[in-house]
């Protein structure tokens, strides 16, 4: 008799004013738009980190200064590096480090990555850390004395191939920015900061990863955390899958972004509109010990 008393002049039973004092979420399981921009918003939080942006810029780039593609510095009694076929590799970029200003990264010297010139550009998914169709090379001084012409005699043809390049038209200068970036949607550890994210928010929701989210949900996630642009440090974008998720080849620790070199479509160009990643455990930058480094590249 309480109950229709209640019910009657208007009183809500003890239940009914418990459910709506809930979000309506927490009722139905829903994630609501609200709500998303709230996990958005603390995963940026969370994972905000400074980063060098790469711009291209016009003008001719210095022999021994920061530049994609080009003739890179050697030293005298230095030489290209090989791919695993013994041909020489061509310089993809070139940096000089008092450019850069993030933490943990070499304040001075020159930092060089090279890939084969073949159809993969030196992949090798098999061995990503093995460097033997790319080469990452660092120089704590660079000798001015060291002259263009120099290392133009070092250059040895390559006549028998037709060689490809993710680099169009030569040499590049470039400027490097600093910026902010955020975890990408691709990284291997988002699926977990999602999960955690969104089950403190609306726990009824059952957000395990990002597929568990609408497909426009999932595109909001995407635009927010794309981890795109050619840059240093900050999160890597991918085009298929984040390589270091692959359980038995051990490559989690492979944390920092060492460079990053996405596709413009105009100047730069891994496969169909692919992105080309190098990566580096966080000990070794610190020792500025680059023998270790992944080298990853996919494209759609």
């Amino acid at each position: 008799m309480g109950n229709l008393f209640g019910n009657i002049f208007g009183k809500k039973s003890d239940d009914s004013a418990s459910d709506k004092a809930q979000p309506q979420e927490q009722l139905d399981g829903k994630l609501s738009d609200e709500t998303l921009s709230k996990i958005i918003e603390a995963i940026k939080a969370e994972t905000e980190t400074p980063c060098m942006k790469i711009l291209l810029k016009d003008g001719t780039p210095s022999f021994a200064g920061s530049k994609l593609g080009g003739l890179p510095y050697i030293p005298h009694d230095g030489n290209f590096p090989l791919d695993s076929q013994g041909k020489q590799m061509k310089l993809l970029a070139q940096i000089d480090c008092n450019d850069i200003s993030l933490q943990g990264f070499p304040a001075s010297g020159l930092l060089q990555f090279f890939v084969a010139s073949n159809r993969l550009f030196g992949l090798n998914t098999a061995a990503p850390t093995e460097q033997t169709g790319f080469a990452v090379r660092y120089y704590e001084t660079v000798d001015a004395t060291v002259t263009e012409d120099e290392v133009k005699s070092k250059v040895i043809a390559d006549e028998d191939a037709k060689p490809r390049f993710p680099l169009k038209g030569g040499a590049f200068a470039i400027e490097l920015l600093p910026e902010t970036d955020f975890i990408s949607a691709g990284d291997f550890r988002f699926d977990k900061l999602l999960a955690e994210k969104a089950n403190a928010l609306c726990p009824n929701c059952g957000i395990n990863s990002l597929f568990d989210l609408t497909e426009e949900q999932q595109r909001q996630i995407s635009v927010a955390f794309s981890g795109s642009g050619s840059k240093i440090s900050g999160f890597p974008h991918f085009a298929q899958d984040d390589p270091r998720c692959v359980a038995d080849k051990n490559l989690q620790s492979f944390e920092t972004l060492l460079l990053q070199l996405d596709s413009d479509d105009e100047n730069i160009v891994w496969g169909d509109s692919g992105t080309g990643n190098f990566f580096i455990e966080p000990a070794m930058l610190a020792k500025c010990d680059f023998s270790k480094v992944l080298y990853n590249w996919d494209c759609l």
